[in-house]
């Protein structure tokens, strides 16, 4: 099962880890710099390059992220906030 299995995307690989999203968001509590835009992703914020409608479309490997809905308020709260 796939489950407990996510994918890191860095920038010039991919790297598949036996770990939950959740234990990730806990792991990274405190940073700044990640932002957590679906139950299935969290991305970093240096690497957003444009947001369509809903949609974030990351820097350097165009990897299209749809805006879950229990995420979009805080997620357009900070990008009101933010410039990248």
């Amino acid at each position: 099962s796939d489950k407990n299995y996510i994918k890191i995307y860095a920038t010039n690989e991919c790297h598949r880890i036996y770990m939950s999203l959740h234990d990730v968001e806990n792991r990274m509590a405190g940073r700044t710099d990640f932002i957590r835009v679906h139950r299935s992703f969290i991305i970093s914020k240096a690497f957003i390059e444009q947001v369509e409608i809903n949609t974030v479309i990351m820097k350097r490997n165009g990897l299209r992220v749809v805006i879950g809905k229990q995420y979009r308020d805080a997620f357009f709260a900070y990008l009101e906030n933010h410039r990248f």
